[in-house]
């Protein structure tokens, strides 16, 4: 049986936060991730579903969480998804560290950002000095502050919520056929109510249930072929 917490997220979402979705969107997910972390892969999967469902009620959000005591590539990667920040193409740079998760070397990380079009001197430059650590050590902090022990670790509306894979985020959040969070019903319910309450200007956190189960699980894709690093 799956448990859920009451705890606020302490960092409030804002303007320098990894953000894809409406900015007013009544209903705000925020994620602490790891790119290395399988669990956080599938999640990623499952999240696309949920915002082509809720293309306009929901948005996104990526905090960095990596796991460096088992993931050894994940704090690097974490920078150079923010070195591509720096650079407009977070979000394009976050797709290609899942897709191709088991090859985060230095190497195919230069190679993915040649694909993305970056400016190459300066990408390899902020890497070789390091200068979105600190960013990354910001968010990792934030997540233990708001209760963050593993990855993926979500929080709906600041409502913290123990999901501990990205396979139990597609079984216990999305339905295999309709793809809905927490159940069409509930996540529904949610929408609706803080759909009403912002007309009202007032704030909404849900109170969170015990999610509408779904018994069966979608197979998860494995990674792809890695990127030539002659591109």
């Amino acid at each position: 049986m799956k448990t859920y917490r009451r705890q606020d997220l302490v960092a409030i979402v804002d303007a320098t936060d990894h953000i894809r979705g409406p900015l007013h969107a009544p209903i705000t997910l925020v994620e602490y991730g790891d790119f290395e972390c399988p669990g956080s892969r599938q999640a990623s999967g499952a999240l696309q579903i949920l915002r082509s469902r809720y293309p306009e009620h929901v948005r996104l959000v990526f905090r960095h969480y990596p796991l460096e005591s088992v993931h050894p590539h994940a704090l690097t990667a974490a920078q150079a998804a923010e070195a591509a920040a720096a650079q407009g193409k977070f979000w394009q740079m976050y797709d290609r560290l899942f897709e191709y998760q088991n090859h985060l070397d230095t190497q195919h990380l230069h190679a993915y950002a040649r694909d993305l079009g970056l400016d190459m001197a300066r990408f390899v430059a902020e890497m070789d000095d390091t200068i979105y650590l600190q960013r990354v050590r910001e968010h990792i902090e934030s997540g233990k502050r708001s209760g963050v022990r593993a990855t993926p670790t979500f929080f709906v509306n600041s409502a913290i919520c123990d999901v501990s894979s990205g396979a139990e985020l597609q079984h216990d959040f999305l339905t295999p056929d309709e793809g809905a969070i927490i159940g069409v019903t509930q996540f529904d319910e949610w929408l609706k109510h803080a759909s009403t309450l912002r007309a009202e200007g007032l704030h909404f956190r849900p109170e969170p249930k015990e999610p509408d189960l779904v018994t069966r699980v979608p197979p998860a894709r494995g990674p792809r072929k890695a990127l030539s690093l002659n591109q």
